[in-house]
């Protein structure tokens, strides 16, 4: 009997899960933003300036300037979701400028592997790694079992 229809069945089987794996890769992405450091003239930040701009302290949201004065204080890092309006309006990062004082914001993007995202294209990778390899198998080397 001619099982190529199921050998193919687990290519395509195996090969959707690889590209689902690639989708819920993407529900892992986050932001990370950062306070670099601070400094009281633009000269020792102007590497930073160069890069990223320089942002008036006043012009920010409520919602910015509440994680500005967090990042200078307590906390030491934000992690926003992708897709965040938040997180496209801050870019790469910029300088803020606050008074005679300078600070430097950085956004990083992560990935979060350990999120529900992150274990799910795991999960499927795998599966879909495992099954392309079955099929193979079973198509090329219908005598050998799966371990030799």
């Amino acid at each position: 009997m001619d099982r190529s229809w199921l050998h193919f069945g687990l290519l395509v089987l195996g090969l959707s899960a690889l590209l689902l794996a690639i989708f819920a890769g993407f529900t892992a992405v986050a932001h990370e933003v950062t306070h670099e450091r601070s400094a009281a003239d633009l000269e020792s930040v102007s590497d930073s300036v160069d890069r990223y701009g320089v942002v008036e302290y006043d012009e920010l949201t409520a919602d910015e300037r509440r994680m500005v004065d967090d990042l200078r204080g307590e906390r030491d890092r934000y992690v926003i979701q992708d897709g965040d309006q938040q997180a496209t309006r801050i870019g790469d990062g910029y300088v803020v400028s606050q008074g005679d004082d300078y600070h430097v914001i950085e956004r990083n993007r992560t990935v979060q592997w350990t999120s529900t995202g992150g274990l799910a294209a795991t999960a499927l990778a795998v599966v879909g790694v495992a099954l392309v390899v079955e099929a193979i198998r079973r198509h090329h080397f219908p005598n050998r079992g799966p371990f030799g």
